[in-house]
């Protein structure tokens, strides 16, 4: 069977049409829910959703922020 099926045995890896997760959302922009501190997580709210938030400078509630990366469900972001 395998020399009439070379391509399905040829053990080929397809290409994902998955975005990058870290940086799927990159560049866009977020509101702050709740108050987000260099090493004290916030909130952010994203697409209609609260999500998790961790910034290097703090973000104040109703400020807009761009957004870095993401890692797992927290999400980095910038002023």
């Amino acid at each position: 069977l395998r020399r009439f099926l070379p391509k399905v045995f040829s053990g080929r890896e397809k290409e994902s049409s998955l975005p990058d997760e870290e940086t799927e959302f990159a560049g866009e922009s977020a509101v702050v829910s709740e108050e987000i501190a260099p090493g004290k997580p916030g909130k952010i709210i994203f697409h209609g959703s609260v999500w998790q938030a961790e910034s290097d400078t703090c973000c104040a509630p109703g400020k807009t922020v761009k957004i870095v990366c993401r890692k797992n469900l927290t999400f980095t972001v910038k002023e």
